[in-house]
């Protein structure tokens, strides 16, 4: 399989292009929930976020861009979530305290992500995504150990 190009076309500054591409990675996560990374294309995309596929092309040179986008912002996202977590004096927290908390935590950056699980699939299965896969197990697997680390739990 030839390696995509998932480069951002062009690096939006001004207020109009953010909000271009916000709608675009919005988009794209309501039709990851209803039609999955395999009949997702530009030109849905395109479609439904009311722009024309040169406009969308303009920042995104095809489908694997967008949900690497996407991805890319659920993953830091979770970033944030973990570094938030390990910010908080868990050391004279209880076992049970600690996991309700990181749970609750968690389960907000999981749920907030629309079209999360084929984004998930696509950051498994797509060769170009599976950095981010990665990315994601590493800030997870890391950080909740470098906490479990702080508890005593080893």
């Amino acid at each position: 399989m030839t390696q995509r190009n998932l480069e951002p076309r062009n690096k939006p500054v001004q207020e109009r292009a953010l909000k271009q591409i916000e709608n675009i990675l919005n988009t794209t996560a309501q039709l990851l929930d209803q039609v999955g990374q395999d009949d997702l294309t530009t030109i849905l995309v395109a479609k439904h976020a009311g722009i024309s596929v040169g406009t969308l092309y303009h920042y995104f040179p095809n489908k694997y861009a967008i949900m690497y986008a996407l991805a890319e912002q659920w993953v830091n996202e979770m970033q944030k979530a973990i570094e938030e977590l390990e910010a908080e004096s868990i050391e004279q927290q209880s076992i049970k305290i600690f996991v309700e908390f990181s749970i609750q935590r968690i389960m907000k950056v999981y749920l907030n992500q629309k079209g999360l699980l084929p984004l998930v699939q696509a950051m498994y299965g797509v060769p170009e995504l599976q950095g981010l896969d990665e990315k994601h197990d590493e800030i997870v697997i890391k950080g909740m150990a470098r906490m479990f680390q702080r508890l005593g739990i080893s």
